[in-house]
């Protein structure tokens, strides 16, 4: 005789009968009914589908108000400034942190003036996982450390010990590539623009340019560097860059990121000069504003929304599992070829 869902339901069925039938732990099964972390949306669904062929009261689920695990995200203000590359970071994460029913609390702070009371709360924080965006500043990390939770820091801005995950862009390979496309096009005379020993990141995208034209200085590939103090956000030097380029003898300039990008274009601009007619730009990022410019800027594409899936998954997985399978993610960028980089027809370079 078929039993009836009602009849099952009388009995109470339990989350110990739900497992036994999806032959899942019963912990697992409490977390797929829960909608908490560390359950995959296909496992999720077979759980709560063997829930209602058993006849399961999720009535009871609801009456009970247990507290969400909850990931902190650690920013500073000044970080906040750079919205439209953070952004896209930092809405992939939440949207997978959301599906696996973990909640995003922010702490935003003044990296200028890290008070009392920040610390104060910082060290009263109970969130179950941490993400850092770029400022991994020592007194941070000597924190978080004590606090025992997966921890996450995206583009570190220092070396950081292997004690947490990084999750970086191949900032070094995609310099390396963007140096070498201006070179195979003909363009030998290179300038990088840019706070070279700024950040990890940018310190990593001058050495790949820097090695790039190394490697082909038998062909007469040569690079300066015009290296500015970014610590105020400024994002570009015009008389510094005006002091090299203006003389005429540069053949493209690579920047370290897009702003600084769009600071050389107009400077290039300002001298009477044409892109790419008489010099060649590249950026980094891939933000919205190298795509708003007149010409479009050739940059390279960091796969933001990737950065904050990424990071969403190392803390699900070692939520659920107590065990950080990784200390460094490195994820590919892509070149983003545009109308800014000037092709030399072959003939006319061999003249």
């Amino acid at each position: 005789m078929k039993m009836k869902a009602g009849d099952v339901m009388d009995k109470k069925v339990t989350m110990e009968q739900i497992a036994e039938a999806a032959n899942v732990s019963k912990g697992l099964v409490s977390r797929a009914l829960t909608d908490r972390y560390g359950v995959s949306s296909e496992m999720r669904s077979l759980i709560k589908m063997k829930a209602v062929e058993l006849g399961y009261d999720f009535e009871r689920i609801k009456t009970k108000s247990k507290k969400r695990m909850s990931c902190c995200l650690l920013m500073s203000s000044r970080v906040l400034t750079r919205e439209s590359y953070w952004q896209p970071i930092i809405r992939s994460m939440e949207e997978a942190l959301s599906f696996e029913g973990i909640d995003t609390d922010y702490f935003i702070y003044d990296e200028t003036d890290f008070s009392e009371e920040d610390s104060r709360r910082l060290k009263s924080n109970d969130a179950g996982a941490y993400v850092i965006m770029h400022k991994n500043f020592p007194f941070l990390m000597r924190e978080l450390e004590k606090k025992h939770k997966p921890t996450v820091v995206i583009d570190p801005q220092f070396h950081m010990a292997a004690k947490f995950l990084q999750i970086r862009a191949s900032n070094y390979e995609s310099s390396f590539e963007a140096a070498q496309y201006l070179i195979e096009n003909g363009l030998r005379r290179l300038v990088y623009y840019g706070a070279c020993a700024f950040s990890q990141s940018y310190r990593e995208r001058y050495e790949g340019a820097r090695d790039c034209v190394q490697e082909y200085a038998q062909l007469g590939a040569t690079l300066e560097s015009v290296d500015i103090d970014n610590s105020d956000y400024a994002f570009g030097a015009p008389e510094q860059l005006t002091a090299v380029i203006g003389d005429g003898h540069v053949d493209a300039v690579l920047c370290c990121n897009d702003l600084f990008a769009i600071s050389a274009l107009k400077t290039i601009k300002e001298l009477g000069l044409n892109v790419p007619e008489d010099i060649s730009l590249v950026g980094f990022d891939n933000t919205i504003e190298s795509s708003i410019v007149s010409p479009e800027i050739t940059t390279v594409d960091i796969p933001r929304e990737a950065m904050g899936k990424e990071a969403a998954r190392f803390v699900v997985d070692t939520a659920a599992t107590g065990k950080a399978n990784y200390t460094s993610l490195v994820l590919n960028c892509t070149l983003v070829k545009r109308r800014s980089v000037k092709t030399i027809p072959q003939n006319e370079e061999a003249r």
